[in-house]
Order: structure tokens, then C-alpha cells, then sequence
């Protein structure tokens, strides 16, 4: 599903790579990779709320580059 999603990204298809993060994020709840590229897609359709909590959970969840997204979103939305 991850994979799937990284395709649909690449491609700017976000609907679709956010579809496939989601149900990835499903399958596997404890990885804070799945939870930043469900962040990352939740951004690029501008669902910045639904954004930070999955960039919250990866941070959470140990994963590196969350902090960095949580930065990015706050510069976008003006925090």
C-alpha cells in the first residue's frame, strides 16, 4: 500500500497516494514512516489539521524528519 502511495505522490495524484497512506497507516499503526507520508499527503491536499496529527504521531513514534514537517506546516499556516 506504502508503495502505491509513493507512486501516486510522485505523480501528484495526492487523492490517491493520500487513499493508499491511509490504509497503509491502517495495516500498520506503530510505523512513523507510514504516519509522515500520511502527513505529507494530508498537506498536499491542504488538510493541515489532519496534516499535524499524523506528523505529531510519526514524531511519537521516533521517526526523524517529523519534527522537520511540523516546522514546514507551522511556516505554512503561520504559526
Amino acid at each position: 500500500m506504502i508503495g502505491l502511495s509513493d507512486l501516486a505522490f510522485e505523480r501528484s495524484a495526492y487523492a490517491s497516494a493520500l487513499k493508499y497512506a491511509r490504509a497503509a497507516s491502517k495495516i500498520a499503526p506503530k510505523s512513523g514512516a507510514y504516519r509522515l507520508r500520511l502527513g505529507d499527503a494530508y498537506f498536499k491536499t491542504m488538510r493541515y489539521t489532519q496534516a499535524r496529527e499524523h506528523y505529531e504521531a510519526a514524531a511519537a513514534l521516533g521517526e526523524p524528519l517529523a519534527r522537520s514537517r511540523l516546522a514546514k506546516l507551522d511556516e505554512q499556516v503561520g504559526r
